[in-house]
């Protein structure tokens, strides 16, 4: 993907906040222009709303990613949150 590298930088720092973020718009835009920073953009902001709303409304981990996140949800203490409770137990 072109501007793989910039794009990834991009959306990190999105979630440290606007500031953060806010230092890589003349890089953006000289890489990716005006449209292609308001893409990424959208979507980062179109992400993090699904995600919330996911996380909010309680669903449930699917089978697949249960099976494949056991040591990183134990590790980073996921399994301790009330939502976790939504999601069928490690076998």
């Amino acid at each position: 993907m072109p501007h793989e590298e910039l794009l990834t930088v991009y959306a990190e720092a999105a979630h440290d906040g606007p500031e953060a973020v806010g230092l890589l718009d003349d890089q953006m835009l000289q890489a990716v222009g005006p449209g292609g920073l308001v893409d990424a953009a959208a979507t980062v902001a179109v992400f993090n709303g699904l995600v919330r709303s996911a996380d909010a409304t309680g669903i449930p981990l699917d089978e697949y990613v249960m099976a494949r996140t056991v040591d990183e949800r134990a590790e980073l203490g996921l399994n301790e949150y009330a939502g976790s409770a939504n999601s069928r137990p490690d076998s």
